[in-house]
């Protein structure tokens, strides 16, 4: 249990997303100038409705400019400045809105770094309020992120290794033993989950160091949820994912334990992770305690202060800007912000936020065997950037943990702190460097090792799985401009002296090398230090040419290359869809050069004039029914290619065929429909499955397509998915279409179950736009999902061929689509597409004895993603269809009426039948019996319940019998609790029919050894106030160590909500013993005292909470528990109104294992007279 969880001020909130206004994305000609609705996330609306409120982020319009800092060059001046620009536009621009909350009596939080405002609890109106403001830029709800959950590795490396291997795979020795640099002079930051301080690898690299083993935590420790104490005075890692970070950036113990990557730098670090998850309120709290440091109360800012790198080893989902302002805010301040790109990997587009910001720098991870780790989040294939930006070791890196000791874990998060202590080196190094974070990315960028992966787009020097490549901070910090440097310049041009543009100039010296992108004229020029180097140029088409130059300080070192032009040929070819089809009007690209793109023509082909002689990899952007590909091209003469494209999916996994000659099919019956703009309904004569989801109405357009949930007859055609109507469509030729008298809309029903088609064809209909162009066109829905359009006539010409169309599907959300083709001509007479990508998973739901059972909702169950992705209800037959892509499903039935049900199906192939029975019992069935206690007296008024909440719990009469009705067949967990923690029993029995089942109760005891028994009050008055009070908690020592569970501890956190807390550094939870957890008030009528009495093992501290309040009524309480040093807890009670709220199960009771789930709790039946004993047993774990 988190302290967090029973202290309300000190709750944890939740991830900041931060706000875009969002505006309508329909097919109309223009959105909608955006309403104070549109300023809300859509979710919040649903939220509110079900729980009354919700903590919310408000953000302001109005943003501090930070464009001044660019002139700053000190770190100093440019952190100052924007601290006071930032707080300066918060505070201005936030008088309005916090005034409004006060006025509302809300509690609230202000922010400067982003400006925006928590606040918590907010209702319906008061949000609709903040959203309807001219000032507020959004309302969205907060949420968390959690840390990356590393891999453990079962390799034996926790032993002493030397210099780890990652550390000595970046060069980082090199640095350290022939540059002499090790990190000296700069501060590196974490937002982590803490860091064990005086961990020996780490604490005298702690800015907060002092010589003699003393420490200062004022503004180099943050803990903005106190986790770590009340108050936090010195650092804690309840996760250990911080330390072990923090360890692989600076980790040295001056013995045989070398982690650290710049064991010369400081650390400091803010715990944005209470435990494992980080909401967005710590990571926002940390995000400003990082631009200005505060001391231990939060109070008198430093930015002088702030580290030079920031190292995140943490994220949240793709493309979600909650922290963007936070990035930017950073970078112009000159602080380096180093985020993990995620562990989702191995699929391409899995790079998280805030990683895949522009501005983020984020870092992928690789093995020791060199190949990228299978983890690693790549970006994605159709991104206009590149993520993630390099890659660094992140699999079996071995580094500190708290304790004192050392583990092997893997995962971008150990990644990232090499290329945070790459940048120490860097900045130690080259000082003129620190806070030029665009010059250093270059540097960063420019030296590492190029590795091919073609995977997930890209290039050899630039791809999306690798970055920019494998990081060495050994080039970087060695053709970085160190010291007193001098000037590598140079041109490059061909025999005839003509300037070449954009050159690639390589730099190398000691088997470093950097490679910089020379000018339009050919002109490079770098920094560098004095020494020997050997300095390569290449340009496309031209033979490369090496040169050796010498630098000198303060000089200028000039070179000249005359490149000589290669061979060139022309390289033709045809792109071609699935069946052979011509892809028109698609994008060919060779990779990695600057050869303009081409297009393919009608007939799919393309051609590339002079392509210089070599080995080039020829790309093909994905469109119509072809994915994107690439193929290899070695041009050593004119060639000709034929590139075949794979089949190209959407999300749902539909996928299409493009049919050359495919069989006309006319329709048969005339529909009313006549006109411009109008629709018609009709049944259909089978349920038809749109991405998943069964329609049995259709709505036919004029203008070319078909709607399954209303009439629409838009004209204007748009881009799809699109949230803006019409969804749920069939877009066989989506335009603004004419049926006059010479045209007509038909239909036809056509073959037998299971093989039925419904057609619509649109027969010489008109273009609006163009009225002497007549088309005809049909589509058809098939029984078993696939949809097939048919071109009969299309006139030359662009419109008519779809220039001015879409063609595709569309789902009901508008949030995914198969966009064959949009405002292109993609068409041909005698041409059909046929949309195909669904299996079906079928059963029948009965009873054991066979019967059907009809009105069931059946769900469909995806466990790759844990997503229920469709709903099914069963027909009279107890039969359930669902038409879902290939991948593996649970089909699950969790009807409060039956018996929890599940059955597995996997669909391999197009059009497979997966049969997926399922049996259900219903709850009829009663379970009767007596219990007794172990001298096998009846037990009157203990409460017999089952596991399963959906069978009522029943209370034992006089005689001990008890009869539970409503019981669902299956395995059945039966408890029986006796009130107030006298006795208890459990039995798991099978139930098939009425069952009896008599009971034998003993002393209760919970799974890990605490046993329970009432005892005569002994309480005794405490005497020492605790510095405890009304949203204020106080961590106290104990006079004795006291062992609770795996445990020993020295201290107790006491809360002002009756409950006791004890802490372990290496556990992210909390144990807890709690006399009465409630919602009290510690008001100036009540007080929290200590004491300790007694000698010996009979020795005790008391906790007492006296006449504190229980909130929201006028009633008074005093209790108090009492630890013993042999692990016993004593629960006693003083003033008890005889109140149920009080008395009967207004509080929770009890004492929780903060190593597993196992938790002891006494409901019900309080006593003033009793008292409640909480004994371990001496096996307890």
């Amino acid at each position: 249990m988190r302290l967090a969880s029973l202290v309300p001020r000190l709750a944890l909130p939740v991830v900041l997303t931060l706000l875009t206004a969002l505006s309508a994305n329909g097919a109309q000609a223009s959105a909608a100038p955006p309403t104070p609705a549109s300023r809300l996330e859509p979710r919040l609306a649903e939220t509110l409705s079900t729980r009354g409120g919700a903590d919310v982020f408000v953000t302001l319009k109005e943003k501090a400019d930070l464009s001044a800092t660019r002139s700053l060059k000190k770190h100093a001046d440019k952190t100052a400045y924007g601290f006071r620009a930032l707080t300066a536009t918060a505070d201005r621009s936030q008088r309005g809105l916090r005034a409004l909350l006060r006025k509302a009596h809300v509690d609230f939080t202000p922010y400067w770094l982003v400006n925006t405002i928590l606040v918590r609890g907010a209702d319906a109106e008061l949000v609709d309020r903040l959203g309807a403001r001219s000032d507020v830029a959004g309302v969205r709800m907060a949420g968390s992120v959690k840390l990356p959950k590393p891999e453990v590795q079962p390799r034996a490396l926790a032993q002493a290794a030397g210099v780890e291997w990652g550390v000595d795979r970046v060069g980082a020795p090199r640095v350290w033993n022939e540059l002499r640099v090790r990190g000296e002079g700069v501060v590196v930051a974490t937002i982590d989950s803490g860091v064990q301080y005086d961990h020996p690898a780490l604490a005298t690299h702690y800015r907060g160091y002092r010589a003699g083993g003393a420490y200062v935590h004022d503004y180099n420790w943050f803990d903005p949820t106190l986790v770590c104490g009340v108050p936090s005075v010195t650092p804690c890692d309840n996760n250990g994912h911080g330390t072990h970070t923090m360890g692989t950036i600076v980790g040295d113990d001056g013995g045989a334990n070398h982690t650290g990557v710049a064991p010369g730098a400081t650390w400091i670090t803010a715990k944005g992770c209470a435990t494992s998850s980080c909401s967005d309120a710590d990571l926002l709290a940390a995000g400003q305690w990082i631009l200005a440091p505060t001391d231990l109360k939060g109070q008198n800012p430093r930015p002088d202060l702030a580290p030079n790198i920031v190292s995140n080893s943490w994220g949240g989902a793709a493309a979600d800007p909650f922290y963007q302002q936070i990035v930017s805010s950073w970078t112009q301040a000159g602080i380096f912000p180093v985020f993990a790109a995620g562990n989702e990997g191995p699929a391409c587009g899995t790079a998280h936020s805030p990683g895949d910001y522009d501005g983020s720098y984020a870092v992928g991870a690789f093995g020791e065997d060199g190949q990228i780790a299978s983890f690693s989040s790549r970006g994605a294939e159709d991104a206009t950037g590149i993520k993630p930006n390099i890659t660094a070791p992140g699999s079996s890196v071995r580094s500190s943990v708290p304790g004192g000791k050392y583990d092997v874990l893997s995962g971008t998060s150990m990644a990232t702190p090499h290329v945070a202590g790459a940048i120490a080196l860097l900045w130690s190094a080259a000082p003129s460097l620190r806070g030029d974070i665009a010059t250093t990315r270059r540097l960063l960028d420019e030296t590492a090792v190029d590795t091919e992966d073609y995977s997930c787009g890209g290039t050899k020097e630039n791809n999306r799985v690798w970055g920019q490549g494998r990081l060495d901070a050994f080039a970087a910090v060695l053709l970085a401009p160190r010291g007193a440097t001098g000037t590598l310049t140079g041109t490059v041009t061909d025999l005839d002296g003509t300037p070449l543009p954009n050159p690639a100039v390589t730099v190398s010296a000691s088997g470093a090398r950097r490679t910089v992108t020379g000018d339009a004229q050919g002109v490079f020029s770098v920094a560098a230090a004095p020494g020997e180097y050997e300095v390569t140029a290449a340009a496309f088409g031209f033979a490369p040419a090496t040169l050796k130059a010498t630098v000198t300080s303060g000089a200028t070192s000039t070179l000249q290359w005359h490149l000589a032009s290669l061979p060139k040929y022309d390289v033709l070819g045809e792109v071609l869809q699935t069946g052979g089809e011509p892809l028109p009007g698609v994008a060919v690209t060779i990779e990695g050069t600057p050869y303009p793109t081409v297009t393919t023509s009608a007939d799919g082909s393309f051609g590339m004039a002079a392509v210089p002689v070599g080995t080039w990899r020829v790309s093909v952007k994905g469109a119509r029914c072809g994915a994107s590909t690439t193929t290899t091209v070695v041009v050593d003469g004119d060639e000709y290619v034929t590139i075949n494209t794979p089949l190209r999916k959407d999300g749902f996994g539909n996928k299409c065929d493009v049919l050359p000659k495919p069989t006309w099919t006319a329709g048969t019956t005339v529909l009313p429909l006549t006109g411009d703009d109008a629709a018609t309904a009709v049944t259909l004569p089978f349920t038809f499955p749109l991405y998943g989801k069964p329609y049995t109405k259709a709505y036919i357009s004029t203008n070319g397509f078909l709607n399954f949930q209303r009439l629409n007859n838009q004209s204007q055609n748009g881009a799809i998915p699109s949230g803006g109507l019409p969804n749920a469509s069939v877009y066989a030729f989506w335009d603004d279409l004419m049926v006059d008298s010479s045209a007509s809309v038909l239909s036809a029903s056509l073959g037998t179950a299971p093989h039925r088609r419904f057609l619509i064809e649109w027969r010489n209909v008109s273009l609006v736009a163009q009225p002497t162009a007549r088309l005809t066109f049909s589509l058809e829905l098939h029984e078993n999902g696939q949809i097939f359009f048919q071109y009969k006539t299309l006139p030359v010409g662009n419109a008519p061929r779809g220039g001015s169309a879409t063609v595709g599907l569309e789902n009901g959300t508008g949030l995914e689509a198969f966009d064959y083709s949009v405002n292109q001509p993609s068409l041909r007479p005698g041409m059909g597409i046929r949309f195909y990508g669904s299996g079906v998973v079928q059963g029948v739901v009965g009873t054991a004895d066979g019967k059907p059972v009809s009105g069931l909702e059946v769900s469909l169950y995806r466990p790759s993603d844990a997503t229920v992705i469709l709903t099914a209800v069963t027909d009279a037959s107890g039969v359930y269809r669902f038409f879902a892509p290939q991948g593996a499903y649970s089909v699950v039935i969790t009807d409060v009426e039956w018996e929890y049900a599940r059955a597995s199906a996997t669909i391999t192939e197009e059009g497979q039948v997966v049969t997926a029975g399922l049996t259900v019992y219903p709850g009829d069935n009663t379970i009767t019996g007596t219990v007794r206690d172990s001298s096998g007296k009846p037990l009157a008024g203990a409460m017999v319940a089952l596991q399963d909440s959906r069978t009522p719990s029943t209370t034992t009469d006089d005689k001990g019998a008890y009869t539970l009705t409503g019981v669902h067949g299956g395995p059945q967990f039966v408890q029986v609790l006796t009130r107030a923690c006298e006795v208890q029993a459990q039995r798991k029995i099978a139930v098939a029919e009425d069952t009896v089942l008599d009971l034998t109760a003993g002393m209760p005891i919970d799974p890990s050894g605490f046993a329970c028994s009432r005892k005569p009050k002994a309480y005794v008055p405490a005497t020492d106030p605790a510095d405890v009070g009304e949203m204020q908690s106080a961590m106290i020592p104990l006079p004795f160590a006291f062992p609770l569970s795996r445990g020993t501890f020295n201290a107790v956190g006491v809360t002002p909500t009756g409950t006791l807390l004890f802490y372990d550094p290496l556990n992210p939870e909390w144990s807890w013993a709690s006399p009465f957890w409630a919602d009290l008030v510690v008001d100036d009528s009540a007080a929290v005292l200590t004491a300790t009495t007694g000698q010996g093992a009979d020795q005790r501290f008391v906790v007492e909470w006296r006449n504190v309040g229980l909130r929201g009524t006028e009633l008074r309480i005093s209790f108090e528990a009492v630890l013993y040093p042999d692990g016993r807890i004593l629960l006693q009670y003083g003033d008890l109104p005889d109140d149920e709220r009080v008395r009967d199960g207004g509080a929770t009771v009890g004492v929780s294992n903060a190593y597993g789930p196992d938790m002891f709790l006494v409901w019900g039946a309080l006593d003033p007279a009793v008292a409640f004993e909480l004994r371990p047993s001496p096996q307890t774990p």
